[in-house]
């Protein structure tokens, strides 16, 4: 018999369930944000931390440098120890070979990018393994977060 006592007990059972699974996928909240990778590398505030990502990088194509990719809105994310704002963009009509993390710091003081790549081949051949290159020494733990953001 279902009772309306039993709603209360329901919502917090179902409330340690989610936040369970949040904590242990390392992500312990998150905020969605209107705006995409390309509205904030826009911002002055941060062009220093997303201008510094790329220092070295050879061969890195526009759509990367520019953060002008295909992209959905950011989130906020409280995960490893601290509060970053995590987006993601690929290229334009080819979002599923080439895809682009990046994570920035609340202070929006520095930046961590992770790049992945499915080289396009012809039909009837065997494409190599996929290529990841990290940007901005990222620890194991934005790494995760990172890889995360790809697999949504």
């Amino acid at each position: 018999m279902k009772t309306s006592a039993n709603k209360p007990v329901r919502l917090i059972v179902l409330a340690l369930t989610t936040s369970s699974i949040l904590c242990l996928s390392g992500v312990a909240s998150a905020r969605e944000m209107k705006e995409t990778v390309y509205d904030l590398v826009s911002k002055a505030q941060y062009k220093p931390a997303w201008n510094t990502l790329f220092v070295g990088s050879k061969n890195l194509p526009g759509w990367i440098k520019k953060g002008e990719g295909v992209s959905s809105p950011c989130e906020e994310i409280k995960a490893a120890g601290g509060t970053y704002i995590v987006g993601w963009m690929c290229e334009p009509h080819n979002c599923g070979n080439h895809q682009f993390a990046v994570a920035f710091s609340k202070d929006l003081k520095k930046a961590w990018g992770m790049r992945y790549v499915l080289e396009d081949v012809p039909p009837g051949k065997q494409a190599p393994a996929p290529k990841t290159t990290w940007f901005g020494n990222p620890s194991p733990e934005i790494k995760k977060l990172l890889e995360q953001k790809l697999s949504q």
